[in-house]
């Protein structure tokens, strides 16, 4: 009896397993690409590499980030944080294996505006990113290195 209890609920569960893995998958996606360019590093490789692609998804899925984005697709703000909620939940970042890039990708059930979100992210992670550095650059005395490396 046991057995075929567990054998039902087994069962049941692969299946709403299934279900969900179906309905999540018609939900239309769209992607944007963002280039992680450690020109000022010393090195591409090592510690120092994995670090600054580490900080970058960290970035991009940043609170600040998302409110950048909120901000260049006019969401108003007394709607701003349940659509930056929504947005962290519907947006992931991932290397694009053996290269530079980071395929950013939204999910939202209207294809048009999944392209707007990843895109407006993708952008506003390159507007925070240049804030950072210029932080920092500032902080450092080396605000020459950034007008040296526009791409950063």
């Amino acid at each position: 009896m046991i057995k075929r209890l567990i054998y039902i609920l087994a069962t049941l569960a692969l299946f709403c397993g299934a279900a969900l893995f179906y309905l999540d998958s018609q939900i239309p996606r769209a992607t944007a690409t963002l280039k992680v360019n450690p020109a000022a590093l010393p090195s591409s490789t090592g510690k120092l590499y994995s670090g600054y692609r580490e900080n970058s998804f960290k970035l991009i899925l940043s609170p600040e980030t998302m409110n950048f984005a909120a901000d260049s697709l006019a969401i108003p703000s007394q709607d701003r944080a349940e659509a930056i909620i929504q947005m962290t939940k519907n947006v992931t970042a991932k290397p694009i294996r053996g290269t530079d890039f980071i395929e950013i990708t939204a999910k939202n059930p209207n294809s048009k505006k999944a392209a707007k979100i990843a895109n407006a992210i993708a952008h506003a992670a390159i507007k925070h990113r240049n804030e950072v550095q210029v932080i920092l650059f500032k902080s450092t005395g080396s605000l020459q290195r950034l007008s040296q490396h526009p791409q950063l």
